[in-house]
């Protein structure tokens, strides 16, 4: 059973701006980890903000980090009900919009300014 996904984002504004404008999620609570508790789970000897964010039955746990993320093929699916206004929205504010067009059904991707990658399904 999925709990929730760790990501990480540069800019406090990104919660605001893409998380809860664009994607819809909601501030449940916010922290601090310490630089000796961050040091012993990921490595990183910083004490560091995180924000719980959620919308329906996914949670993510947002990190304010300076570290930036290199390009890999880690992303995350999420389903909507209006792919197509969705799409116009991020392109509106900025956000770096890939559509693929294919024969059955194409393929959109999103990505924050963090370089976090979401897949859009309808």
């Amino acid at each position: 059973m999925l709990k929730h996904i760790g990501l990480s984002i540069f800019n406090y504004s990104e919660i605001k701006n893409f998380y809860q404008d664009l994607l819809g999620f909601k501030i449940e609570f916010d922290m601090q980890i310490s630089a000796e508790l961050s040091k012993k789970v990921f490595g990183i000897e910083k004490e560091t903000s995180v924000y719980m964010l959620s919308k329906n039955d996914l949670t993510l746990e947002l990190f304010l980090t300076k570290h930036t993320n290199v390009n890999t093929y880690q992303h995350l699916c999420i389903s909507v009900e209006y792919r197509e206004t969705l799409i116009q929205k991020a392109r509106k504010k900025g956000y770096n919009c890939i559509v693929i067009k294919r024969d059955k059904s194409d393929l959109v991707f999103i990505r924050d300014k963090s370089n976090n990658i979401f897949e859009i399904k309808e």
